[in-house]
């Protein structure tokens, strides 16, 4: 976004403008309609920049406290945080005085930290830097364009940094191929440090003595990997389920006995799976793992745990369409859910080739058991407890 339009979207004009192009948007009126209506009184790019608005606090609900009200850029957007992970994240700040917000983008990390300490916020791009402190400006953040030069370890008591992980124009998941990368982030900041990074992020060489990592999800999808350091950090990596707030920890070494398709199937929740804790959810259980599940876990009676959701095992075929089409057939099966993990079938083609037409809703888990891909036929139980 350019510089001028940054300025006029948060000036009076700009906001009034937000609030016609919301009030068209809730309308349902069409956006070429909508945008020929705001031309009328304005020149195309705030015209354009007032839709684009009204469209990007469509998709901040869950990411601010009142998008409602925010200036907001569709780029910044798609990185900002879910309100219920910054909002986590932030707790851990509690009492630690003076908070840098280093790359603080739209101001969904700040807002979160606000609640716990005074803040500093520094953004690069001056555009978005001014849509910060509009943003932020009710909850007493201090916002400066500035980049990792301007930052050194006595500029506050902690500080949260997410780097951009589109450099380039594309996606990055290399924690040192970000912007600024981890190793600057590091050797800058204060002791006291939670950097965002990529669920993905192969970070692992970094937890070392005072730096530990922990795994988000929230209702069930992985939402990012974060790397504590100093008074924040814990003696173990963790795997956290939002929003009930339940934690695993563990080395990540744990060795869990092994096990065969049969009883009950534990699926993990991705922040388990990904931390690679799912050995040690086996050893709080009493499960056991596919050795080539890809992190399923297997259990001889119904197991009730908030990381992972728990199917009875009805049977187990070689994966070959006419062995798992007859399985289904003689079973019933009508709506069929897929999961697979260290399989290479495509489940929505083999849904479309088997045509189940019963009326038993079944799952169906892709995966691989003593050197071959497999077919797991499960059905669903509800808090431990078999159903029908």
């Amino acid at each position: 976004m350019k510089l001028s339009v940054a300025r006029w979207l948060v000036s009076a004009e700009g906001q009034s403008a937000c609030v016609a192009a919301d009030g068209m948007l809730c309308a349902g009126v069409p956006a070429h309609t909508a945008l020929d209506r705001l031309r009328k009184t304005l020149d195309p790019p705030h015209a354009a920049a007032a839709w684009g608005n009204a469209l990007s606090r469509r998709k901040a609900v869950g990411r601010f406290p009142d998008p409602g009200r925010m200036a907001l850029v569709r780029e910044a957007l798609e990185q900002s945080t879910s309100l219920e992970v910054a909002r986590h994240r932030a707790a851990r700040f509690a009492g630690i005085g003076g908070i840098l917000d280093w790359g603080a983008g739209l101001g969904a990390d700040s807002l979160a930290l606000a609640g716990h300490g005074s803040v500093l916020a520094m953004e690069r791009d001056p555009a978005r830097a001014i849509l910060h402190r509009h943003n932020t400006a009710d909850a007493g953040v201090g916002t400066v364009v500035g980049d990792g030069r301007m930052v050194h370890p006595g500029i506050a008591q902690a500080a949260f940094a997410d780097p951009d992980r589109r450099a380039g124009g594309r996606r990055v998941l290399g924690p040192n191929d970000a912007s600024p990368p981890l190793a600057e982030i590091l050797s800058r900041a204060p002791a006291n440090l939670c950097v965002k990074l990529a669920p993905a992020a192969q970070a692992a060489p970094w937890e070392t003595a005072g730096v530990s990592l922990e795994w988000i999800s929230l209702g069930g999808e992985l939402k990012e990997q974060v790397l504590w350091r100093g008074a924040f950090s814990r003696s173990h990596r963790q795997a956290t389920v939002l929003p009930a707030g339940d934690f695993l920890a563990g080395t990540g070494n744990e060795v869990a006995p092994s096990g065969d398709p049969e009883g009950f199937l534990l699926d993990p929740d991705p922040a388990i799976t990904c931390s690679g804790l799912a050995p040690r959810l086996a050893l709080e259980t009493g499960s056991a793992a596919l050795p080539e599940g890809g992190g399923f876990l297997v259990a001889r009676g119904p197991v009730a745990s908030p990381f992972a959701s728990t199917l009875e095992i009805l049977s187990f075929v070689p994966l070959r369409l006419e062995k798992l089409r007859d399985e289904l057939k003689a079973r019933g099966a009508g709506p069929l859910e897929f999961r697979k993990r260290n399989s290479t079938t495509d489940a929505e083609e083999l849904r479309v080739r088997i045509k189940a037409r019963g009326e038993e809703p079944l799952i169906v888990v892709l995966t691989r058991h003593d050197g071959r891909e497999i077919a797991i036929v499960c059905r669903r139980i509800a808090n431990g407890v078999r159903m029908g």
